[in-house]
């Protein structure tokens, strides 16, 4: 499928993303908060329960799409001794993130066999929080302790872009881009807000929104499946003349993750419809074989929820928390599931965490808590086990899923297929 796709973002429908949800997702890119589940440890199949990265190969590189003339870093994990062609999982961040998201992920997936491939993307990445001295909004919380010249910093915070151009409300991809994500642990960071003084919280609030507006738009997030597109066409040009990835992807066995506005960009890539008017926009690409989503925004904007899904055909699972509510706002902990329930072909996946969070899902840092480590487990071996059923058709690990899962998981998540 050729990179040069043409893309139709003119219509009525617009993309509405929370100023309070990208506030929470700028705040916890510090590690200020490390909101996780307390889960049990558990081993799934043959997935070792701690991730040993002496078996793991991490390679930076950035490619640039000179059609878009648009750069796009990625980070590829891949397992370190062995040079065969790899199944390929392509990761993408969340709103204000980096290719270091979910490194837990990266490391399970390499570890087990597969090479994941984590984009970053320009616009919508953690640029939207750093101001040009690199420092940014951890700044401003250090200078609420140390005195420093707070006027300044927002100054420059608020020098980018603002709501009414380009912002959360001018949003021109029908069907919402309507979450945060982050590089270490997306929302919750409402009770580090609520601990500001109200003069601090006002200029916090002022400086985030003028940030992040311009990245929550329907432009980013075409921008994103556009950027996910070309990373296809680059892998399997690269699998034929790169010195590192030459020979090492197999290419026939893709899936794709992706949380909040990351899962968002992987709903695209899978099916969703996005509508323009009466006129329904997919951007499907038949190379993604199999999709999970790590706490997906919903926004329906009126339309019927099997309209907006009902167009994915490939198995998907979707894990989100009965606490992954944004701050203040449209999307709600109860709604996050809705496009399990609507997507109407099989071999769909629920798991919603007891107490989860919109956090729980990130990991840039390793210096987690031991309740975060646990529950990346979990997650790790759910993806594991998904990706070994769905694109290397193994039937034990499809047996588990759909016989084991949720004894493995017991308490601590609902659990439902379909």
């Amino acid at each position: 499928m050729p990179s040069s796709r043409v893309w139709d973002s003119s219509g009525s429908h617009r993309v509405r993303l929370l100023w309070a949800f990208a506030i929470a997702l700028a705040v916890n890119s510090f590690g200020i908060m490390n909101e996780a589940l307390a889960v049990r440890s558990a081993s799934v199949l043959q997935a070792k329960e701690n991730s040993n990265v002496a078996f793991v190969e991490v390679v930076y590189q950035s490619w640039l799409d000179s059609r878009r003339n648009r750069e796009i870093p990625v980070k590829i994990y891949m397992p370190k001794q062995s040079s065969a062609a790899a199944p390929v999982i392509v990761f993408s961040h969340g709103l204000g993130g980096s290719r270091e998201a979910a490194v837990y992920l990266g490391e399970a997936l390499a570890e087990h066999g597969y090479v994941s491939v984590h984009i970053q993307h320009p616009g919508s990445d953690e640029s939207l929080w750093k101001t040009g001295d690199g420092k940014g909004l951890k700044e401003f919380l250090q200078s609420r302790k140390g005195g420093g010249d707070r006027s300044a910093l927002l100054a420059r915070l608020s020098s980018v872009g603002g709501l009414g151009s380009g912002g959360f409300g001018s949003g021109r991809f029908g069907g919402g881009a309507g979450s945060s994500s982050s590089a270490s642990g997306g929302l919750g960071a409402s009770n580090m807000l609520s601990s500001l003084g109200a003069g601090n919280r006002s200029d916090l609030v002022g400086a985030i929104r003028s940030k992040i507006g311009k990245g929550a738009s329907g432009e980013n997030l075409k921008l994103r499946a556009e950027d996910a597109i070309f990373v296809l066409d680059e892998l399997a040009r690269r699998n034929d003349n790169d010195a590192v990835l030459k020979g090492r992807l197999d290419l026939n066995r893709i899936g794709m993750a992706g949380h909040s506005f990351g899962a968002l960009t992987t709903m695209a890539m899978a099916g969703q419809n996005f509508a323009i008017g009466k006129v329904s926009k997919s951007v499907a690409d038949p190379r993604v074989k199999a999709a999970i989503y790590l706490s997906p925004p919903v926004n329906l904007h009126g339309r019927e929820a099997s309209d907006v899904y009902g167009k994915i055909k490939i198995p998907g699972m979707l894990m989100t928390g009965t606490e992954d509510n944004s701050p203040i706002g449209e999307t709600k902990a109860e709604d996050r599931p809705l496009p399990f329930y609507a997507i109407r072909a099989g071999e769909q996946y629920l798991v919603n965490f007891e107490g989860g969070t919109h956090s729980m899902f990130g990991g840039r840092s390793k210096t987690v808590s031991a309740e975060a480590k646990q529950g990346h487990e979990k997650i790790s071996r759910l993806c594991i086990a998904f990706f070994d059923a769905y694109l290397c058709g193994d039937t034990q690990a499809k047996n588990w899923l759909k016989q084991d899962a949720g004894k493995y998981l017991g308490s601590r998540a609902k659990y439902e297929f379909h």
